[in-house]
């Protein structure tokens, strides 16, 4: 191509910002000078202006490679439960929510803007299934939209291969596909609660979709933003704000968007993310901490199964990291604070039945990693932490750092290859066991969390969040009399400590508190 010189160039880019709202960032402008010149030879164009007229015409042809064009300047890579800490909001805060919302209606509206090849939207739907339990009852409507073509007839088909289903279990790809050799096709009852629809969310209108949108309880745009100007987002929003119900929700991609020049929006802050909540009474963007439900998945999901009869008890917000004789307060997994705290707890009340010594506590790589963990500094934290087992290979608290920090990260079998490695250290050491049991739950498998939680039981008899957990699960799976025993047993266990004892695993409850929360449950059983 010809030299695409600044006066050119800045043209190319306030055309692409003004017909598709794409805002290239001074960084990439050597790969977008590629992406024009790729597209150039596409169409057998030696010269940039001639491009840039194919550009501004009104011609089939220019329309069709406005879709090309497109689809070259953004990043189509995508697969399913791709954001962990997205899906956890979802899970424990925003479909419970709408749940209770819409229960009398039985309506659930989404969006999944930006849907690319649509496996975020047929996770929405597999999300939903698995929250509401008796999904045949609801009207579940979720949108795709795109203006991408090719991917969007790729999302209409269903059909993917293992690398668009690598962080989902074998049990969850046979429970919600059909295999045909290395092909997965999305089963029927869970691919007509979608439909996809070509849309430019800059200068498109919403009257130019069939069904028009409205009512909608929650919109997800996630890495759509990032290509985006202010203005444009601006513009973008406020165009959710016609379509979303009062206390509708929308999630975008991290810090994609100034949460204080939102109007009429409030934000609630979780550790993964924001979560906006349109409000048209809200002038001027509230925001405010929001310290996330103690209630589990597995709790939000017994709610939501319409089990509302029965109350289970407060799940730990707090998890504990379990000795023989010693149960620190330290956060739950995934909120990344907790090294912090054990070392706080180990320096203070170092345990001696464990094979952590005060060598390690000392060392000051291991004082900065903890830290790192709870900046959320991963890639250095990594790099120390295999430095500490280097250094102290036997040592089994390295290897559970490691774990937890692939764990918070998403990379699942990382961290359970580290839970494996600290276990032949220790095979009786409680911890590993109840990260194993997080990452099971984490990716749906009910039966290795309940293997792994009973298996905690008998090696801590009195690990509290153990049998809440479990009490929970089978409540999830209506299994009441199992609940019942689980909470039973939980009882026995708190009536052996005085009422006046603090258990910092759940938030500093008293256990009379505790009691009398296990009192309410056992009555509505």
């Amino acid at each position: 191509m010809d030299h695409l010189n600044e006066d050119l160039q800045n043209k190319f880019l306030n055309l692409i910002n003004q017909r598709i709202g794409i805002s290239i960032r001074q960084k990439d402008l050597n790969n977008f000078a590629k992406n024009i010149s790729q597209r150039m030879n596409a169409n057998k164009i030696s010269l940039a202006s001639d491009y840039y007229k194919l550009l501004t015409e009104n011609t089939r042809r220019c329309n069709e490679e406005w879709q090309k064009l497109a689809i070259v300047l953004t990043n189509l890579e995508s697969y399913f439960f791709r954001d962990k800490g997205q899906i956890k909001i979802l899970e424990n805060y925003v479909f419970p929510e709408l749940i209770k919302k819409n229960y009398s209606s039985k309506n659930l509206n989404i969006i999944s803007a930006g849907c690319s090849t649509g496996e975020e939207a047929y996770s929405l739907a597999i999300l939903a299934s698995e929250i509401i339990g008796n999904i045949h009852q609801w009207n579940i409507n979720i949108s795709g939209l795109d203006l991408n073509l090719d991917a969007l007839e790729k999302a209409k088909k269903g059909i993917y291969g293992n690398w668009s289903l690598r962080s989902m279990s074998q049990e969850k790809k046979e429970r919600y596909f059909k295999q045909n050799n290395e092909q997965y096709e999305i089963l029927p009852e869970y691919k007509k609660m979608v439909r996809f629809h070509y849309f430019n969310l800059v200068n498109d209108s919403w009257d130019q979709l069939n069904p028009s949108p409205d009512n909608i309880d929650l919109i997800i745009c996630r890495n759509v933003f990032i290509y985006f100007d202010t203005e444009s987002i601006h513009k973008v929003v406020n165009k959710f704000k016609n379509i979303l119900n009062i206390s509708g929700f929308l999630m975008t991609g991290h810090a994609e968007v100034d949460s204080s020049k939102v109007s009429h929006f409030q934000a609630q802050s979780f550790p993964e993310s924001l979560v906006y909540i349109y409000d048209p009474n809200q002038v001027k963007k509230v925001s405010f901490s929001f310290t996330q439900s103690k209630n589990s998945v597995s709790e939000n999901k017994v709610l939501s199964k319409e089990i509302n009869n029965i109350s289970p008890i407060l799940i730990p917000k707090i998890k504990p990291l379990p000795t023989n004789n010693f149960t620190p307060s330290i956060e739950p997994l995934y909120t990344n604070n907790t090294f912090n705290n054990t070392l706080q707890n180990l320096t203070s009340n170092p345990p001696t039945s464990t094979p952590i010594t005060k060598k390690i506590e000392e060392n000051l790589l291991f004082i900065e990693t903890s830290k790192l963990i709870k900046q959320k500094s991963y890639k250095s934290a990594i790099e120390n932490t295999k430095k500490l087992i280097q250094e102290y290979p036997k040592n089994i608290l390295p290897y559970q750092m490691m774990a937890e920090i692939y764990a918070n990260m998403g990379e699942y079998l990382e961290a359970e290859k580290y839970c494996n490695l600290a276990l032949k250290i220790d095979s009786f050491a409680v911890y590993p066991h109840y990260i194993l049991s997080n990452l099971a739950d984490a990716q749906g498998n009910l039966e290795e969390t309940k293997k792994l939680l009973k298996k905690i039981i008998y090696l801590d008899s009195n690990f509290i969040s153990a049998y809440i957990e479990l009490a929970n699960i089978y409540q999830l799976e209506n299994d009441v009399s199992l609940s019942q025993k689980m909470w039973k047993n939980l009882k026995e266990v708190l009536n052996k400590l005085p009422d006046s004892q603090i258990i910092p695993d759940l938030d500093n409850l008293t256990v009379a508190q505790l009691k009398e929360q296990l009192k309410t449950t056992l009555n509505s059983i």
